[in-house]
């Protein structure tokens, strides 16, 4: 896949990272600022790394992913309910740090929702998202960042796709 993505935000995140490397290295995530980004920073998550190829803690999610999945800063992304294809999105979390190379999902979720604590209901979007690996000074990835975007249900038919997009060197 070249980098051509649905969204405008979902580029301007690629640019972004792309501008942080140097000489061919990952982003650092000392040198990633939010603030720099801040028009993109509702659909911004970051991620910490726990035993590296294991669990993801959600530090820092934009208010607009909290309004697709609720509010899960701190909690752990295998404890959180992303819809039926949780599972595809760990899974390339874990081949974006395996193979050091960002990668783009798009899925159509359709959750469960407890209105007033009493009826249920079901809520179906579909998003995209770009994830891309952030190291520490000794190149060791130590976090990822990922950003999210609602976009048209027609455009995610096929219910969960993923692939990598590596930067040009």
């Amino acid at each position: 896949m070249s980098a051509q993505f649905i969204s405008h935000e979902l580029q301007k995140f690629w640019d972004f990272g792309r501008s942080l490397r140097s000489g061919g290295s990952l982003p650092r995530f000392a040198d990633f600022d939010l603030m720099e980004i801040h028009d993109l920073s509702p659909g911004v998550i970051i991620l910490d790394l726990h035993e590296p190829g294991g669990r993801f803690m959600n530090r820092f999610v934009g208010t607009g992913v909290v309004e697709l999945f609720g509010e899960t800063t701190g909690k752990f992304v295998d404890e959180v309910d992303l819809g039926e294809f949780k599972d595809q999105l760990i899974s390339v979390y874990r081949q974006t740090i395996a193979t050091r190379v960002p990668h783009w999902s798009l899925a159509q979720v359709v959750r469960t929702e407890r209105l007033a604590g009493v009826v249920d209901s079901l809520k179906k979007f579909s998003y995209e998202r770009l994830a891309y690996p952030l190291c520490d000074e000794n190149g060791d990835i130590s976090h990822l960042t990922a950003i999210v975007t609602s976009c048209p249900l027609e455009e995610a038919k096929q219910g969960f796709a993923s692939e990598a997009v590596p930067w040009p060197d």
